[in-house]
């Protein structure tokens, strides 16, 4: 996500000031007058959002504004003034589409909450942007495949079965590596008897390329994959074919359209993978919240995703566990940390409190799983790519849930318990066991592994505890290699 934010103003005490604080929230470039703004617009951006001030030297806020408009129409635009009328808020309205009308001097707070809606203004824009020419291209592309096509024979026919197919598998792709092998695959099979090889680059490094068909060798057409951000890989397929055939003018029409599709399934799986790691990062630092208010030790959340990782990959071809696959533990990963997310919601007079809990006081702390449950619930629904989040939301709301039904909220027997809260469960226990609390001391390796196999049918699902146990020494590592510091502690 663009989080770049531009400053304007001829008061150098006020945006060295603004910019000092607002440094750890976002990236912040300052300007002192339009003209050096519009040459840091340049040099420097896009950014996401321009705050200017109305009345400086060598040209007003507004003016600014409608210029950034004009040639980064994207970018969100916020004007500050000390002269707050009816009048100068119409004019910037008009003339510079502005997004925000701010009054000085201004509260922090309203800035700040200026701010980030107008990034996610700007992200929006960036999106149904991106979208609108990729469509655009995707139209061009399909028309021009309709006027090479026409004619109905089964060989066009058959070409044409083949790009819808090539349509559909690219969408339904996971990752860069796995786009490439399609689209290479597919262009091999419409050029049969050419070198060809597509790579793929995210981050301007190549992440993924895959060859089909003989060796690339001799003269070779380069095909860019690129979408209206920019270039994001390319084919390379040989002039010739093993034959001495050139490519016909069809020919080239077809791989632009291969890459085309390519291009588009790409920028999406790219945009995919930028919202999921903003995403996590929102609900790992959420996860982390949580953490810091109870009474968890310093590595509780690492220790306890790799305890589910271990369990998961030992469950891997089980019956009954099919689902597991690389991408559910994965998945896993990801998901534990959240289990407790929802006892941000407890007060801290029970949560906090060094000793055993009264009935009424328990009461409320359980209430931890729904409220977690709760909150992801939320965040999925306003999340655009939920993934591993709908997992977490199963692991806050059922891992205290026990095999024999007398676990809580809910009373969940058996398998009614999703299998990564069941997993969850057997290793948050044990590390609750394994670790300094402030109201008891560490247990040994040996006494919480048998307190675990004492449990197995009543507390935790016999086959989980099965997997766990094949793994005890795994586990042991795990447990050295990420104990507690003395100082986190404290």
């Amino acid at each position: 996500m663009n989080n770049k934010v531009l400053l304007v103003d001829d008061s150098t005490d006020v945006i060295e000031g603004l910019a000092r604080l607002m440094g750890s929230d976002f990236d912040v470039t300052t300007a002192g007058s339009s003209a050096e703004a519009l040459d840091v617009c340049r040099e420097r951006g896009p950014f996401a959002v321009v705050v200017s001030d109305q009345q400086m030297p060598g040209g007003n806020g507004i003016e600014l504004l409608s210029r950034i408009r004009e040639e980064w129409p994207t970018t969100v635009r916020i004007l500050m003034t000390g002269h707050a009328d009816l009048e100068t808020s119409l004019h910037a309205t008009n003339e510079g589409e502005v997004f925000r009308f701010l009054q000085k001097p201004l509260p922090h707070r309203i800035l700040w909450n200026a701010l980030d809606e107008g990034l996610s203004r700007h992200e929006r824009a960036e999106v149904e942007g991106a979208l609108s020419a990729e469509l655009l291209s995707t139209r061009e592309t399909v028309g021009r495949l309709a006027s090479l096509l026409e004619g109905g024979n089964q060989e066009r026919s058959t070409l044409v079965h083949d790009i819808s197919s090539l349509a559909h598998e690219l969408s339904a792709a996971g990752s860069l590596r796995q786009i490439a092998e399609i689209a290479c695959k597919s262009a091999g099979q419409v050029f049969p008897g050419r070198g060809l090889r597509l790579e793929l680059t995210s981050l301007g490094t190549a992440s993924a390329a895959v060859n089909a068909g003989p060796a690339l060798e001799g003269p070779v057409h380069k095909e860019v994959v690129c979408t209206s951000d920019g270039e994001l890989g390319h084919f390379l397929i040989a002039t010739l074919d093993q034959h001495g055939e050139p490519l016909t003018e069809g020919g080239y029409e077809l791989l632009h359209a291969i890459a085309s599709f390519t291009a588009v399934a790409a920028h999406n799986q790219l945009r995919r993978k930028e919202r999921d790691s903003a995403q996590h990062s929102v609900v790992f630092a959420m996860a982390r919240l949580a953490e810091t208010r109870d009474n968890e030790t310093g590595k509780h959340i690492e220790r306890v995703s790799s305890y589910c990782a271990l369990i998961a990959d030992a469950l891997v071809g089980r019956p009954g566990f099919e689902e597991i696959d690389e991408q559910y533990i994965q998945d896993l990963i990801r998901s534990a940390p959240l289990h407790d997310i929802g006892k941000v919601g407890i007060p801290d007079a029970i949560l906090l409190k060094p000793g055993k809990l009264d009935p009424d006081e328990w009461a409320v702390m359980q209430k931890h799983a729904s409220l977690g449950a709760d909150i992801l619930g939320q965040v999925i629904n306003e999340a655009s790519s939920p993934g591993y989040l709908h997992m977490a939301f199963d692991i806050a709301g059922c891992h205290h849930e026990k095999w024999d039904g007398t676990g809580y909220p809910n009373n969940l027997v058996g398998t009614e318990i999703p299998i990564s809260a069941r997993v969850l469960s057997v290793a948050d226990c044990f590390d609750a066991l394994t670790t300094v609390r402030p109201y008891k001391q560490a247990w040994s390796m040996e006494r919480a592994i048998d307190y675990v196999r004492e449990v197995s049918g009543t507390q935790f699902d016999p086959d989980v505890v099965e997997a766990f146990l094949s793994r005890e020494a795994e586990a042991g590592e795990i447990r050295m290699r990420l104990a507690d510091e003395l100082d986190e502690l404290e």
